[in-house]
């Protein structure tokens, strides 16, 4: 590069000047995209990584052929888990394949139709937005905007639902006629008397708060409520610690929850979420039993191996990939008091391992069972969901050698019959984490003052 400043023609070293100015900016914008073109890769990478599971790479999304290359995406009639869950998820994955440099490069504008949506339960909510809130920090880098139109007026629990359980409501998502949904959201809140707590994750010091916010909203107003306060608190507490521990540092953890209040329908209905993306219960428990952990663990090792082994044993003959295999029949067993990698103490005491089925008996003392069909929990992780339907109760069981709590999903009361085919969901389109799903009403006498 030529000293323009020694240059002794005035022309021509003002010529160089801007030349070289011109080349050094260049540069640095350059550098800039270079830079940009990186973190975007990682935040691909990333993104990838965690939705492994839920990204069609063949995907082929229907765009609305005008200036804004819209892509066009209908909510399902049902969008819930519990009720309809190959055409709920399949929903999910058709948004998470649409983070693609190739889909988003020509693509101006996501639209969700929901206005059809009749049902909108949390816990497909709850996977929709774990997504969404990736997605669209990528989206932005593209330009790539976001609209969605709401459940019709008329199904006011779909819309309520909506409002209140996303937390994707901000100011990247708007409505059609460019109205910000956390402005409609605050409104019927405020208007409907609904309580919700937002998603909370990643943030391990606030873990303490959210849990007593989730106990604040349940029991506020209510009457004679102190035990049932501290039973709640302490089994959330733990079950979110778990969570979160399951998490690690590479997978976010997510929960949230709504109350809808008496004077609304009738009776209180509590509905939340815990959710964390990360190994889902088979593979933590199939991980543990790997054989090098024999000589690492020992005292776990023998005991989860040999609690586990005999329930295996007795289910071999039940097990079929059309029924349920090995995924629910982990899953199942993890559910039980004793069954975890972190129970055995110095003294051989039980120190986990407890806490869905303490879960289960304080919402048995909450909840409103007397009407058999409405479930109030689902446990969904990997390729197995669990839908305990309130037919089943926590009871003592001593078929393994000791004094358990357990819940068998069987007529028998018997950890090694027959599971119930009504209280397990089996796909082969696996979450990529565990999602608790609890939806219950609260018994009469724990119901809003008038």
């Amino acid at each position: 590069m030529k000293k323009y400043w020694k240059i002794k023609n005035k022309s021509e070293r003002i010529r160089l000047r801007k030349y070289y100015k011109k080349i050094r900016r260049q540069h640095r914008l350059n550098k800039k995209k270079i830079e940009l073109n990186n973190h975007i890769d990682q935040m691909f990478n990333n993104y990838n990584f965690l939705f492994n599971n839920f990204i069609n790479k063949k995907y082929k999304p229907t765009y609305k052929k005008d200036k804004l290359n819209t892509i066009v995406e209908t909510m399902p009639k049902i969008f819930s888990l519990r009720d309809n869950y190959v055409e709920s998820i399949n929903f999910v994955i058709e948004i998470a394949s649409l983070c693609n440099r190739k889909i988003l490069n020509s693509t101006k504008l996501i639209y969700i139709d929901m206005r059809n949506c009749e049902k909108y339960d949390l816990d497909a909510s709850c996977l929709l937005d774990s997504v969404m809130d990736k997605l669209k920090y990528i989206a932005k880098f593209f330009k790539t905007d976001f609209k969605v139109d709401f459940p019709l007026i008329k199904n006011e629990k779909a819309y309520i639902n909506f409002l209140t359980t996303s937390f994707v409501n901000d100011e990247l998502f708007h409505t059609k006629d460019n109205r910000p949904v956390y402005e409609l959201r605050e409104k019927v809140s405020n208007s409907k008397k609904v309580k919700f707590v937002d998603f909370d994750k990643n943030k391990s010091k606030n873990s303490e708060i959210v849990v007593t916010r989730i106990i604040d909203m349940i029991f506020d107003k209510s009457v004679d409520t102190g035990n049932y306060k501290a039973d709640l608190g302490q089994i959330l507490g733990e079950i979110l610690d778990n969570i979160k521990e399951h998490s690690g540092n590479d997978f976010p953890w997510y929960i949230v929850g709504n109350l809808i209040p008496k004077d609304e329908y009738n009776k209180s209905r509590v509905e939340l979420v815990i959710m964390n993306y990360g190994k889902t219960f088979y593979q933590n428990l199939d991980e543990f039993l790997a054989e090098d952990n024999k000589a690492k663990f020992p005292k776990q090792y023998n005991k989860i191996s040999n609690l586990t082994g005999k329930i295996l044993d007795k289910h071999k003959t039940f097990l079929n990939k059309k029924y349920y295999d090995l995924d629910q029949i982990y899953t199942y067993m993890l559910l039980q008091e004793g069954f975890s990698s972190k129970i055995i103490t110095d003294d051989n005491k039980i120190k986990r391992g407890s806490g869905i089925v303490r879960l289960l008996e304080t919402l048995e003392r909450i909840s409103n069972t007397e009407d058999k069909k409405k479930s109030n929990m689902i446990l969904y992780s990997g390729k197995t969901a669990i839908n305990f339907l309130n037919k089943y109760n926590v009871t003592k069981n001593t078929e393994l050698g000791q004094n358990l709590k357990t819940i068998c999903l069987n007529d028998k009361n018997s950890l090694f019959q027959k599971l119930d085919k009504s209280a397990i969901i089996v796909s082969n389109i696996e979450i990529p984490g565990t999602l608790i799903y609890l939806d219950f009403e609260l018994k009469e006498e724990l119901l809003y003052e008038n």
